[in-house]
């Protein structure tokens, strides 16, 4: 199978070249150009035919007006926007015209690894706490109760309410625990039951709201952080709210 093909569109040169080394470190990955603006996010695209386009929204030209340009002309492409805005309408605008994930500029190499794979095998990506923002902001938030709800999970249960909080999927979860999927998504059921909710978003936003965590003791042993998102890092240098959240892939 070829190698993956990235292309990076951001104004500060700095960025570009370390994305550029960074993903060159890849496996299966390699970066065939770079751009500055929105014009050249458009040109390189129609030029080079990327798998994957990062782009940052603060380019001249605006991110979000290359993100629809190229998702008229070429909509196979998969574009991960890559920036600092936490805005929620930047995020909803970027997902509605066709991007496939929206992180954060404090992401880790280990983590944006992770997120090109899962762009790659069809998942769109956002950072489970700024999807939760997100859905609070519009006014989807459930209501889920009462924290004293998390304590009623077993050990087991408990461990992977924590790893749904982090962003895995259950593929994901079923490697850093040792189970299979099939089991996860019996786990899960007795979890939605004693947690009253209807459904995989409910509860991450029930996760997002109650912030358990291993410092309560779920979880004391950290997971393979190589199977599972843990969060944003140090720094580099949905309407249908289900369509790109990225536990809803499990």
């Amino acid at each position: 199978m070829p190698d993956i093909s990235v292309a990076v569109i951001d104004d500060h040169p700095i960025v570009c070249e370390g994305l550029m080394q960074l993903i060159a470190g890849f496996s299966g990955f390699r970066v065939i150009g770079c751009g500055h603006t929105a014009a050249d996010a458009v040109a390189l695209v129609r030029r080079d035919a990327p798998d994957i386009v990062i782009l940052d929204l603060g380019i001249p030209g605006s991110g979000i007006t290359a993100i629809r340009d190229i998702m008229r002309g070429w909509p196979r492409t998969r574009i991960l926007v890559l920036t600092i805005s936490e805005q929620p309408q930047d995020v909803l605008d970027a997902m509605r015209l066709g991007a496939a994930g929206y992180v954060l500029k404090g992401i880790s190499g280990d983590e944006l690894c992770q997120v090109l794979n899962r762009l790659i095998d069809g998942i769109r990506h956002i950072n489970p706490d700024l999807a939760a923002r997100i859905l609070s902001s519009i006014g989807l938030l459930p209501d889920v109760g009462a924290e004293a709800d998390a304590s009623k999970l077993s050990k087991r249960e408990g461990e992977i309410y924590v790893l749904i909080r982090r962003g895995c999927c259950n593929k994901e979860i079923g490697r850093t625990l040792g189970l299979s999927e099939k089991t996860i998504k019996h786990y899960l059921t007795n979890i939605f039951r004693k947690l009253n909710v209807h459904s995989r978003m409910e509860l991450a936003m029930h996760a997002h709201n109650i912030g358990i965590s291993e410092r309560q003791g779920i979880m004391p042993d950290e997971p393979d952080q190589g199977a599972c998102t843990v969060g944003l890092a140090r720094r580099l240098a949905c309407h249908g709210p289900d369509r790109f959240h990225p536990l809803l892939r499990g």
